[in-house]
């Protein structure tokens, strides 16, 4: 249980510092589309805005308040994996876990600007990308990507974007189930 805290550390830690980036004024950047709001250009650089090196990290001890660039409290950073990792998306803000009842295998779950990442966490320093269920219908004029939310129930994710016909993504999460390398994943259903 304590690896897998650290490992939704690290995903919600570098999903943080990335938004908070944008506009800590008011917490929701505006966009015109153009891609050129701070934090939003869309060019994956060595370090992001927020200062995250675009490297995969493991094994940092939390050590005067601090797990290598991150803050932390009596929490080791087990792995980080960079955006650039997650099929090269640019933009993440949610992340949540599903722990597989007959495999006892664990997986991250990361909303993205393209879609939703799916990451097996179960060896806690070295997670796999297993790859992407695209968004429908992404357009890089449709903002709304910007912001989601998944949550599981059961088996399943639910996946809901403020984007324009977006709706609820419906995935059945047994499907990763032996699954070790990254592919582009298709939605169960949609409300």
């Amino acid at each position: 249980m304590r690896s897998r805290a650290r490992v939704y550390f690290a995903v919600l830690a570098s999903a943080a510092l990335i938004v908070t980036t944008t506009n800590v004024a008011t917490g929701h950047p505006t966009h015109d589309g153009s891609g050129k709001e701070a934090g939003f250009d869309r060019v994956v650089e060595a370090v992001s805005p927020g200062g995250v090196p675009q490297e995969r990290q493991s094994d940092i001890r939390c050590e005067d308040g601090m797990a290598g660039i991150f803050p932390c409290h009596k929490v080791d950073l087990a792995s980080f994996v960079p955006l650039s990792e997650l099929g090269g998306s640019i933009w993440a803000n949610d992340a949540w876990g599903w722990t597989d009842p007959q495999t006892g295998r664990e997986y991250a779950l990361a909303k993205l600007f393209e879609g939703t990442a799916f990451v097996d966490i179960t060896d806690e320093y070295d997670p796999t990308y297993l790859g992407t269920l695209p968004s429908p219908a992404p357009s890089p004029n449709d903002n709304g990507h910007i912001w989601g939310d998944i949550k599981t129930y059961g088996n399943h994710a639910f996946i809901g974007a403020e984007a324009t016909g977006h709706g609820v993504q419906i995935f059945d999460l047994t499907r990763l189930r032996g699954v070790t390398e990254e592919r582009e994943w298709t939605q169960d259903g949609q409300i």
